[in-house]
């Protein structure tokens, strides 16, 4: 800050607006930030926001690939075959050696800035890390593995297929996290802290015999607990808008996620309580307006959400060809022939040499042809092998589906969002009653007349009711 002189302050009282205006800069507390410095935190940021992620992206493509090469050496040779890894599980990478690449360069002026830059960052990376097998089986596993004759390969390897169907295998991972998962990770947040807990008591008990000291006081006693900080409750946090995540972005594969995550939280609400209690130290409280960045957060789950939904229904579930099929192509407005509906043949001499079967004989009878799911024109046909029309019906209809889907969803949740109001008005009504009696307040010692503004005090207590 700089102070003028006395002798100078009449000079500089006849300045011009803008000599003014460069004063008030110059007496702000706050030290200005250099542009150079900016472009260079910010860029800082993005990179290892983007190394993060292409670190994820690439884990996750080495352990896809990893399974397929495995599984391809299996077919190839059976004795090679032994215990892999047969479901997609979170690769649990660890985002604490990797976050002050996100943050750091930034240097957040306050707290909060501090605490919301942080919670996006790391909620995205963990975002990534954790839905990024489920969305590749939901949306993207199959796709690409072509037809016979012409089949989709990595490094010489065939792609993975969903025999038993994608969402089956959606479901399957979906309950694999929602009830083995989360059991372990409630005895990991409870018996962790216990058996650090119990060491340092055990140590502090020692070194207190050690010195001839007998019982301590009840702060000095605590210190052996677990430490608390101003990110305390980021995991707690985290884990919430993880669990929220997997309840809403593949409700539809496994509608029992609900469930699960209510019974889980109803343990670890008390696994909670017990640990924040008795097994931490305790907190310095805080005052603050909202959950911050996590309401945001939230949010934009439940909008994806919605969008995760209507894909995962349109495209991954038979839906749209059972109810395509039922409404045009069946006699009887029935599912029956659907499985044949959905297959389309090839002519096994069509086969090359590296995918031709060794032996292609059923019950001593050469097989001509064998069936498959997709809708593609049979052999012999003038576009033998390209997709056929109804599959460009089914593909325009799940299209559809999704459009209408969104718009409904969305259409109904904002005009929920429109009736029930954020602040309720019996409480609109006395922030507006506080308000009044405030100003009558602050007019009554203006005027310097204590009864007007004893009055407006009395008018602010609420009124007894009898």
């Amino acid at each position: 800050m700089r102070i003028l002189p006395v002798n100078e302050t009449n000079e500089k009282q006849n300045t011009s607006h803008q000599a003014i205006h460069v004063r008030l800069i110059d007496i702000s507390i706050e030290a200005p930030l250099l542009l150079g410095a900016c472009s260079i935190a910010v860029l800082s940021t993005i990179s290892g926001v983007i190394f993060n992620l292409c670190l994820v992206i690439c884990t996750v493509f080495g352990i896809i690939a990893y399974r397929i090469i495995l599984g391809g050496a299996a077919v190839a040779r059976p004795e090679l075959a032994g215990p892999g890894p047969h479901h997609y599980g979170n690769h649990g990478l660890n985002a604490e050696p990797h976050h002050h690449l996100t943050y750091e360069p930034e240097r957040p002026r306050t707290q909060s800035e501090y605490e919301d830059s942080f919670t996006f960052k790391m909620f995205l990376f963990t975002f990534l890390n954790t839905y990024s097998s489920l969305i590749y089986i939901a949306f993207f596993k199959g796709r690409f593995s072509g037809h016979p004759g012409e089949e989709g390969t990595l490094f010489g390897y065939s792609l993975d297929k969903c025999e038993g169907g994608c969402l089956y295998e959606v479901c399957v991972q979906l309950a694999i996290v929602m009830v083995g998962k989360q059991i372990i990770n409630n005895i990991q947040e409870i018996g962790q802290p216990l058996v650090m807990n119990w060491w340092r008591s055990w140590r502090r008990d020692q070194l207190a015999r050690d010195g001839g000291k007998g019982s301590l006081p009840r702060w000095e006693a605590d210190y052996v607990l677990a430490e608390w900080h101003t990110l305390s409750l980021f995991d707690e946090y985290l884990e919430m808008a993880i669990q929220f995540g997997f309840v809403t972005l593949f409700v539809a594969a496994f509608p029992l996620a609900p469930l699960f995550a209510l019974l889980n939280n109803i343990v670890e609400i008390r696994l909670d309580a017990y640990k924040y209690t008795s097994q931490m130290r305790r907190p310095l409280a805080e005052r603050v307006a909202n959950i911050g960045a996590w309401q945001v957060i939230l949010k934009g789950v439940s909008i994806f959400a919605v969008i995760c939904n209507a894909f995962l229904i349109a495209y991954t579930s038979d839906f749209i060809p059972r109810l395509l099929y039922r409404m045009v192509h069946s006699r009887d407005h029935s599912l029956r022939g659907f499985v044949n509906f959905t297959m389309s043949a090839f002519d096994t001499s069509d086969f090359d040499d590296e995918t031709r079967p060794e032996n292609a004989t059923l019950d001593g009878i050469v097989v001509r042809e064998c069936r498959y799911l997709d809708y593609r024109e049979p052999p012999g046909s003038k576009q033998e092998y390209q997709l056929t029309l109804t599959y460009w019906h089914i593909f325009a209809a799940r299209l559809f589906f999704v459009v209408v889907f969104e718009h409904v969803v969305f259409f109904i949740t904002s005009v929920v969002a429109a009736l029930i109001p954020d602040v309720p008005r019996s409480v609109q009504e006395r922030i507006r009653r506080e308000q009044i009696v405030s100003q009558e307040i602050i007019a009554g010692l203006d005027s310097g007349d204590p009864h007007q503004a004893q009055q407006g005090t009395r008018s602010a207590s609420p009124p007894r009711s009898h």
